[in-house]
């Protein structure tokens, strides 16, 4: 029985395919960070994050020289209104809500 389940589970695993990763559009990127998106009411990331990702707002983390990876997990989490991993920022979070996975 137990090499039975140990067979499906393996058949199962290997027939489930890689889910493709999903391309990031840089420059509709770029345009959300200095112009925002008035059609959806997305302030400018700039108005809060500053020029270049250096905010000098102390409340505001700066961006700038932050990884690929984390800015990536940390819009994941905030989409996701991860409280436990501390991003819960209601103001984060509606933001980020809006963003397709390209952005």
């Amino acid at each position: 029985m137990l090499l039975a389940l140990l067979a499906v589970s393996a058949t199962v695993s290997a027939a489930e395919a890689p889910k493709a990763a999903v391309k990031a559009d840089a420059n509709k990127g770029a345009t959300l960070y200095a112009d925002g998106d008035a059609a959806r009411g997305l302030p400018a990331c700039v108005s809060c994050h500053g020029a270049a990702g250096n905010s000098t707002i102390t409340a505001n983390p700066k961006l700038a020289g932050q990884h690929r990876d984390y800015l990536e997990h940390a819009l994941t989490a905030y989409k996701r209104g991860d409280a436990p991993n501390g991003r819960n920022n209601a103001i984060m979070s509606a933001q980020v809500k809006q963003f397709s996975n390209k952005e």
